[in-house]
């Protein structure tokens, strides 16, 4: 069996990969990648949450198993039913999406943590600032201004990836918002939630966070963002538990995704896929 990772052990990676205390952070992370957790994945961000300690504060995206993002995809009478019979979302009890991994629950039901009032778009946070990051998003563009994402880098903020996928960077979509981007394409959806405390589906707008702002040649566009930042800014990996990791300036990034946006959807040619 391979040896363990424990807890101390991620704390002095943190560390060495310049995480701090007082630190805003945005984590992404792998399970797999890091490795075998002595203690199970609540360690990773046990770890973070020490390494900030108390003047400082984590953030993960968690949002909602039953959002009715792409409700449009179901059978009619699937679309129906949801409409019918879902449950409101309450920010307190709402499980966070399978689909975020599986750190996003533990993290979510972690005592003290605070969750945002998103459904698609919902963060949970523990820390000094996790009010402040949520007090001005709307259930319409989530990731947009006034967004925890806006937030994250007007604080100063930082993104740890931990073995993520480099394509699953959120904050690119808040860059979406911030690129001067002719016809962006938006996304609706209705949403059943709480309003004035009674059962209510409401529709939801926001730029197109699936499919991208506009139709564009080169594939999905945000790995290859990620990537090219990664390369300008002369970015090398460390590592944390066994997965290579970075920890990244939250407003310098968004605003090179959105003038890399800027530049590649004016009409350049499409960067080569990564092979």
């Amino acid at each position: 069996m391979p040896d363990r990772i424990t807890l101390g052990r991620l704390t002095d990676d943190l560390r060495r990969l310049g995480l701090a205390a007082g630190d805003t952070v945005m984590l992404h992370a792998s399970i797999r990648a890091i490795g075998p957790l002595a203690g199970g994945p609540d360690i990773v961000h046990r770890a973070v949450a020490d390494v900030v300690g108390a003047a400082g504060t984590l953030m993960m995206l968690v949002g909602w198993e039953d959002d009715l993002f792409h409700i449009e995809r179901l059978p009619a009478a699937d679309q129906q039913a949801y409409l019918e019979e879902l449950p409101a979302f309450d920010p307190a009890t709402g499980r966070a999406a399978r689909s975020f991994g599986v750190l996003a629950e533990f993290f979510r039901t972690w005592p003290g943590v605070r969750r945002s009032r998103s459904t698609t778009g919902g963060f949970a946070a523990l820390g000094r600032k996790a009010e402040w990051l949520f007090a001005g998003q709307t259930l319409s563009d989530y990731y947009g201004f006034g967004s925890p994402l806006d937030r994250l880098c007007q604080a100063g903020g930082k993104v740890l990836l931990l073995g993520s996928d480099l394509s699953n960077v959120t904050l690119l979509h808040f860059a979406e918002y911030l690129a001067q981007v002719p016809d962006k394409r938006t996304e609706r959806h209705p949403e059943v939630v709480l309003v004035d405390g009674r059962r209510a589906i409401v529709e939801v707008t926001a730029l197109d966070c699936s499919d991208g702002i506009v139709a564009w040649p080169g594939g999905d566009y945000f790995g290859l963002i990620t990537r090219d930042y990664l390369r300008a800014c002369r970015i090398a990996p460390g590592k944390v538990g066994n997965a290579d990791s970075y920890l990244l300036d939250a407003a310098d990034l968004a605003n090179y995704g959105a003038r890399w946006m800027e530049r590649s959807f004016a009409g350049a040619p499409a960067p080569a896929q990564p092979a």
